[in-house]
């Protein structure tokens, strides 16, 4: 069922859309130019997979009959300050890029003030306290300043730009003691059998889901866009094609695994569980992150995405630490004011503590 048409500005119409299957497939995929976690199929993927208690959303831009601009959104909660706050979130679970989409050769602000406006509408229908877009890109957080969104700088995130053809070429950029770390720990895993399985079977997705829940739980996290078991389900029947596990075996225990996206060219590797007993006494998170990357690079990727924490041993081995910029907003105006008090302070703490860390702010290598 389609919300009726918010606006109808000259050319434009805006729609709003319960689910992704209201939009066509082509034109949608064509809007967000086919890439990996935009397209038509991926957005399904997530819709079947998220939380009960997690309601999505898809905007549409059209001029005339074309289809111009897009975003997708959640309806969903954040602890902000330890206090759990409904919001609506315009946020991929697994890859750090916008879910705003903008035609090329169109007025981004005028589409961008149509989706706006659209944010809001949904924001109010569903009493949701604040409207949260991450990573909306340079030129996009300029556009939502504007409208009284707050820029806030989040934790770093950690890439691996890959220059080597082949794993022996990768040790060598590394600093020697590096190269040695990673050699003795691969050694040591093989002399006490450790096992590293890539592959796309998903079987024995109790386990894996069990174990990513034990993580959640050891780390004090809840993701923005919380997901159920059924996301292993549905990675099988929507993008199994894109999908990729990497198991690490002592004997018939299951350590941890890794799983991984990869288009081609970009991979995201986000997406973990560890056997919270076994898998630090066996070193196996570090295992599977040093054979992921021999992987990526035999594969011949370009870019991994490896999230954020732990920035000193991914500094070590050759990744890029990359503030993240999200945009908020709070519908009460006495709210949304303390809120740009706190993000100033919130900001200043984040330079403050990965001070000498980072090198390049995500926002500007997009």
């Amino acid at each position: 069922m389609k919300d009726p048409v918010l606006e109808n500005c000259a050319d434009f119409a805006v729609t709003i859309h319960e689910h992704i299957s209201e939009i066509p497939s082509d034109e949608w995929d064509t809007l967000v130019s086919n890439t990996m976690f935009h397209t038509h199929t991926w957005i399904a993927f997530m819709e079947y997979s998220v939380r009960e208690d997690v309601t999505p959303y898809y905007v549409t831009v059209r001029r005339g009959v074309h289809l111009v601009g897009g975003v997708v959104c959640y309806v969903t909660s954040k602890r902000i300050y330890k206090v759990p706050i409904k919001c609506i979130a315009c946020a991929y679970p697994f890859s750090y890029e916008s879910t705003l989409f903008v035609k090329k050769g169109e007025d981004p602000f005028t589409v961008l003030s149509l989706l706006c406006a659209a944010l809001e509408r949904i924001a109010q229908k569903t009493k949701a306290h604040a409207i949260i877009i991450t990573y909306p890109g340079k030129d996009f957080s300029l556009f939502f300043e504007g409208q009284g969104f707050s820029l806030l700088k989040q934790i770093p995130a950690a890439y691996l730009y890959i220059q080597w053809k082949t794993f022996k070429e990768y040790l060598k950029s590394l600093p020697r003691k590096t190269r040695k770390n990673i050699r003795h720990t691969l050694n040591q895993g093989k002399r006490e059998g450790l096992v590293l399985e890539h592959s796309q079977d998903f079987s024995g997705l109790d386990h894996l889901f069990s174990l990513y829940m034990e993580n959640l739980e050891r780390h004090n996290y809840e993701p923005l866009v919380p997901f159920t078991q059924d996301l292993y389900r549905n990675i099988e029947k929507h993008i199994h094609e894109y999908t990729f596990v990497v198991r690490c075996y002592l004997r018939d225990d299951l350590l941890g695994y890794w799983i991984y996206f990869f288009d081609g060219t970009f991979a995201t590797m986000t997406f973990s569980g560890m056997n919270v007993t076994l898998a630090s006494e066996y070193d196996a998170y570090f295992n599977i992150c040093y054979d992921a990357i021999r992987e990526m690079i035999d594969r011949g990727c370009k870019k991994v995405l490896f999230g954020a924490s732990t920035y000193r041993v991914k500094r070590r081995i050759g990744c890029t630490i990359e503030i993240t910029m999200s945009s908020i907003k709070f519908m009460n105006p006495f709210l949304n004011f303390a809120a740009k008090v706190l993000v100033f302070v919130q900001n200043f703490l984040i330079e403050y503590r990965y001070r000498g860390e980072v090198v390049v702010s995500h926002e500007l290598v997009k």
